[in-house]
């Protein structure tokens, strides 16, 4: 998130610059181009560069509906390399602290808001002001107020229009007696020039800039510039209108004369002066310059052909560049996601056979949805009637990377969307390999190109805010440091992976959940917290309706036991219950109650990103010869009786 801000500060202090440049560029030329030259660079503020990339990927995206890239990122292993030294329990007490400097994000986000505030009241309060103003004010008589609603206010202010949705123009009682008329004509005319350029408007925007970015010297110099370039913008108009420079130069000098004790810092007035703020004075050399220019009747040039090119180049390239760049950015990542899955003859089957399954003669372990029984050999796979989301789940969550996922990886990446017999008609597939590829790299990659090309399926990735858990230390001197070398870790992957060998006098670390009577006991020896939520507090078993987030920051490898009950939806309760074996009521607190007593760990409620995946088009497979159905020679016996069971 800092990282973010910090970016953005600096690329809208780089735009700052460049419109500087511009600006400079056109000195010569009418003011009001150079306004909206530096209120492009108060607006890009509000803009960062990454959202006018995001909508270019966003567009780029709608272009094109692609198959999903495996997810690069590893699935966490339990094999973690051990410290040197067991921790002890001052390390495990003071590593909820351990996280340097983080109090540094908490002052500078309180100091922001306070300098916020300050900001907004000091609006607020001046926005009370005006409407005191308005109210104790009454209408005043003039021919402008056909063009816009005139009122004359009987404090000692300057002239200045106050509002943008019904913007009025306030002026002191007794204006008329000390300008002349053509002096009262030019200065009118100057105001109803504010409204008709919806200065306003520009100008509540950028207050909003300063309020937020208050800390930025550049966002107030910057307001400093809208307004020399807004009054000058008028200034040309008027004497365009008038052609009565003199008179108009007198006019304002009579009005800072009179007036100028009491300016109105929030609506623009004729003398361009406001309240000293914290960068910058009243801008009497700015009057100066102004009253020098208008003397001279001095007024900015058109644009050439030339510089109407270079200025039209300069604002659509704000907005073009940085979503062409999302565009191009999001082409090259979808050509990388197709290159990763397209056609090199190792990630793809030489031989394919998919035959439809009888439901009703669904062989043993394939009950349900899951997956039935199979058959793995060098080069070669078998998956027994299994339905097609179970084939896109091993394909793309469980195998997705060509290693095997962990439990909480194949929980927490939900499938959604697609036909509904995808989760009823079934299908065994029977693969033949070049070389001898490994069984999860012929269940992820090439059983995902298989799918693609079998079963024109066409899927993607959704990144979605949803409910977690996060998971915080409450007392971690609860927490029981591992003893390293007391037991050897195994592996849990789904499906489960061959263990390590044991040495002489090994055992391997408990990683278990068994039933105590109507309630849960579990014994984990040698886990890091990270690997605890994965592998337990993820899944049904937990009894979470939500997924877990590690937030404790702790390290260590610690052994975890606690006595839990079943949720009302527990798996293994529900089956009890049906077969008529409920073994009562559970007499321990549920999960969440029992990991802050037995352990001191806290589940706090909030939100966090969930992945998913989204079937977009998959269809039956055609079972009429080839191409589509290849069956190799039949396998010799010795091969088939050295296929494992899954």
């Amino acid at each position: 998130m800092i990282g973010e801000i910090t970016n953005h500060l600096w690329q809208s202090t780089a735009f700052a610059a460049a419109a500087a440049l511009l600006a400079v560029a056109l000195r010569a030329n009418r003011a009001h181009l150079r306004y909206w030259i530096w209120f492009a660079a108060s607006a890009k503020f509000l803009v960062p560069i990454s959202l006018l990339m995001t909508v270019g990927a966003a567009l780029a995206a709608s272009r094109h509906v692609m198959p999903i890239a495996p997810s690069t990122a590893p699935a966490l292993s339990f094999v973690i390399e051990p410290f040197t030294e067991p921790p002890s329990a001052e390390t495990v007490a003071a590593s909820d602290s351990a996280a340097p400097m983080t109090w540094i994000p908490a002052v500078a986000i309180a100091l922001w808001a306070f300098g916020f505030a300050v900001i907004v009241l000091v609006r607020l309060r001046e926005w009370r002001r005006l409407h005191a103003l308005v109210d104790a004010s009454r209408p005043f008589e003039h021919p402008t107020s056909s063009v816009i609603p005139i009122r004359s206010s009987p404090a000692s202010v300057e002239p200045g229009v106050i509002g943008f949705r019904r913007p009025i123009l306030l002026v002191p009682e007794g204006i008329e007696q000390h300008l002349t008329p053509m002096q009262l004509e030019a200065v009118l005319a100057h105001e109803v020039c504010h409204v008709r350029r919806r200065d306003n408007l520009t100008s509540a925007i950028h207050m909003a800039v300063e309020a937020l970015f208050w800390f930025h010297p550049l966002v107030w110099w910057i307001g400093r510039r809208l307004l020399a370039e807004r009054e000058r913008a008028c200034d040309e108009y008027v004497m365009q209108l008038c052609g009565e420079s003199r008179t108009y130069a007198e006019g304002i000098l009579e009005v800072c004369k009179l007036y100028v004790e009491s300016p109105l810092a929030c609506v623009p007035g004729v003398t361009g002066l406001v309240p000293p703020r914290w960068f910058g004075g009243r801008g009497e050399s700015d009057l100066k310059q102004r009253i020098e220019d208008i003397m001279s009747n001095r007024i900015g040039l058109g644009l050439s052909l030339a510089r109407r090119v270079t200025v039209f180049v300069a604002a659509t390239s704000t907005i073009v560049v940085p979503v062409a760049a999302g565009m191009v950015l999001a082409s090259a990542r979808a050509s990388a996601s197709g290159q990763s899955q397209s056609s090199p003859s190792a990630e793809r089957f030489e031989v394919v056979s998919i035959r439809p399954c009888d439901p009703k003669g669904l062989p043993p372990g394939a009950r349900g949805g899951g997956p039935g029984p199979g058959g793995f050999s060098p080069g070669r796979v078998t998956m027994n009637c299994q339905v097609v989301r179970g084939f896109i789940q091993a394909a793309y969550v469980i195998f997705a990377n060509g290693v095997r996922a962990t439990p909480g990886a194949v929980f927490r990446t939900p499938i959604e969307g697609g036909p509904d017999w995808i989760t009823s008609e079934r299908y065994t597939i029977e693969a033949k390999a070049a070389g001898t590829p490994s069984r999860e790299v012929m269940q992820g990659p090439m059983l995902q190109a298989l799918l693609e090309d079998r079963f024109k399926l066409k899927i993607h990735r959704e990144t979605r805010e949803v409910r977690v858990y996060a998971l915080t230390v409450a007392k971690a001197d609860k927490l029981t440091p591992f003893v390293e070398g007391s037991c050897v870790p195994p592996v849990l992957m789904i499906p489960p992976a061959p263990q390590p060998a044991l040495g002489p006098g090994e055992r391997r670390c408990s990683r278990l959940v068994k039933l105590d009577g109507p309630n849960r006991r579990l014994d984990a020896e040698g886990l890091t917290l990270a690997e605890f939520v994965d592998t337990y507090l993820t899944g049904p078993m937990s009894g979470l309706d939500a997924h877990v987030v590690d937030r404790t920051g702790l390290t260590g490898k610690f052994d975890f036991h606690v006595s839990f009950g079943p949720s009302a939806n527990d798996p293994v309760r529900q089956s009890q219950i049906e077969r008529g074996e409920d073994p009562g009521d559970p007499t321990a607190p549920e999960l969440p109650v029992a990991l802050q007593e037995q352990l001191g760990l806290k589940l706090q409620p909030g939100k966090g990103p969930g992945e998913f995946i989204v079937i977009d088009h998959v269809e039956r497979p055609s079972t009429d010869g080839p191409p589509m159905v290849v069956v190799w020679p039949a396998t010799p016996a010795s091969a088939r009786g050295s296929r494992g069971s899954r």
